[in-house]
C-alpha cells in the first residue's frame, strides 16, 4: 500500500492519486501521534495589496467563513486576536526589529513583506479574498501530510484517502524569488531608554551541504550562555540585557541573524564589539574546544527533539519539502559530528558575515551616534 522508495526502517512515504504526499515516522516507544499538513500558502503567495492574508487564513481555517458577512468577519478578526497580534508587534520593538532587518535584507522580494500585514491591510480583507486564496493555494498537489508517533501506516493511508481522496485541483508553482541582499543600515527612530539592534548576513540554507557547519558557527557565536557574543558583549562588558544569534532558512537562501538589546548610551560600543567578533570569526574560524562544545550541544538538542513526535513531524515535512528525502535522526547526528574546523572556515569564506551585512536599529540614536566608523 505504500511506495517506500528505499526509505530507512520505520519511515514511510505514499502519494495519493490527487497528488497529496504523505510521510511518516513510526516511533514505537511512544503512545501518541502528532500529525500536520504543510503547503505553499505563505506570504510569497498572497497578492501584494493583501498583506496579512496568508496569516489570517491560517486562523480562519479553524473558524469557517460560510455564514460570515464583512461585519462578522471583522468581529471574527478581533476575537481571533489577529489585530491584537499586529498591535502587540507594533508596540514591541524587540519583535519589530526582526521585521525591519528582514525587510531590508530581502528587499526586492516577497520575503521582505510583513507576515502579519498591517491593521489597515487586514481590516480591508473581504470574504472573497479568503475564498480566492483557498481556491488558488489550498490544493492537494501542493500538500505534504506528515505524521510521527505510534501508528499503523496502512490504516493512516486508508483514512487519509477516505478523508482527502476527493480533494481536487492544482495549485500553481509559487512565484520564484530572487533576494539579493546588499550592505545596508536602516533606522526606526523611537524615543526611550532602549536601543534594539538586528543584524543579518547571507548564510547556508537548509539544502546547502554546509548547513550543519553553519549551525555550529551560529551556536559558537550566539547560541548559548558560553557563546562568544554572550561572553564578550554581556558578561565581560555588560553592554546588553539580551544577545543571541541564530539561523534563518528558506528555499532560496539562508541567513545568520543576530539580536542585541542595549541602551542608547552603550549602543555604539555594543555594535562595535559585535562587528569585531564577526571579523575575528571570519578571519580565524573557531577553536577545537568551541567545535567540540557546539557539537555536543547540537547533538543533545537533536536527541531531545527526536524523542518528541511533534518535532519529528515537523522535521519530516521540512526534509521532504526541501530535499525530497526523509532525513533520519542518525543522519543529522552524523552530519553534525562530521563538521571540521576547516569546513567552518570554508563556510566563513564563502559567506562573509560582514559582506553583505544588513544592520537595523530601533531606538533614539541617530546613525552617526550608533555606527560611527564601525562599518
Amino acid at each position: 500500500m505504500s511506495d517506500q522508495q528505499s526509505l530507512p526502517p520505520n519511515y514511510f512515504y505514499h502519494q495519493l492519486p490527487n497528488g497529496m504526499e504523505m510521510v511518516g515516522q513510526y516511533m514505537p516507544s511512544l503512545s501518541s501521534i502528532t500529525l500536520g499538513f504543510q503547503l505553499d500558502a505563505a506570504v510569497i503567495n498572497e497578492p501584494e495589496d493583501k498583506a496579512g492574508l496568508a496569516h489570517l487564513f491560517e486562523y480562519m481555517l479553524f473558524q469557517g467563513t460560510k455564514q460570515k458577512d464583512a461585519r462578522a468577519l471583522n468581529e471574527a478578526f478581533e476575537s481571533l486576536g489577529i489585530l491584537q497580534e499586529i498591535r502587540r508587534r507594533d508596540d514591541e520593538p524587540m519583535s519589530r526589529i526582526f521585521d525591519l532587518v528582514r525587510a531590508s535584507f530581502f528587499k526586492g522580494s516577497a520575503f521582505a513583506r510583513l507576515s502579519l500585514g498591517t491593521t489597515e491591510s487586514v481590516q480591508k480583507l473581504q470574504r472573497r479574498d479568503l475564498r480566492d486564496f483557498w481556491q488558488a493555494r489550498y490544493r492537494p498537489n501542493d500538500v505534504i501530510f506528515s505524521i510521527a508517533g505510534k501508528f499503523d501506516w496502512d490504516h493512516v493511508v486508508e483514512q487519509v484517502q477516505n478523508l482527502f481522496g476527493d480533494w481536487s485541483g492544482q495549485a500553481d508553482p509559487s512565484p520564484t524569488q530572487h533576494p539579493a541582499p546588499t550592505s545596508d543600515i536602516v533606522f526606526e527612530h523611537q524615543e526611550g531608554k532602549q536601543e534594539h539592534l538586528g543584524l543579518m548576513s547571507p548564510f547556508p540554507n537548509y539544502t546547502d551541504p554546509d548547513y550543519y557547519a553553519a549551525q555550529v558557527i551560529s551556536e559558537v557565536l550566539g547560541g548559548n550562555m558560553a557563546s562568544r557574543l554572550f561572553v564578550e558583549v554581556r558578561e565581560k562588558r555588560g553592554l546588553v540585557y539580551g544577545v543571541s544569534a541564530g539561523l534563518l532558512s528558506n528555499k532560496y537562501m539562508g541567513a545568520l541573524r543576530i539580536y542585541a538589546g542595549t541602551t542608547p548610551e552603550q549602543g555604539h560600543e555594543c555594535l562595535e564589539v559585535i562587528v569585531n567578533e564577526l571579523r575575528k570569526l571570519e578571519q580565524d574560524g573557531i577553536t577545537s574546544d568551541e567545535l567540540d562544545r557546539a557539537k555536543v550541544q547540537l547533538m543533545s538538542e537533536n536527541v531531545m527533539r527526536g524523542e518528541g513526535s511533534g518535532a519529528r513531524m515537523g522535521a519530516l515535512a521540512t526534509s521532504w519539502k526541501y530535499e525530497h528525502k526523509l532525513r533520519t535522526i542518525q543522519e543529522v547526528k552524523e552530519a553534525i559530528d562530521a563538521v571540521t574546523r576547516e569546513q567552518v572556515l570554508d563556510v566563513l569564506h564563502r559567506f562573509s558575515p560582514l559582506n553583505p551585512l544588513t544592520v537595523a536599529a530601533i531606538g533614539p540614536l541617530e546613525r552617526d551616534e550608533l555606527v560611527g566608523n564601525t562599518l
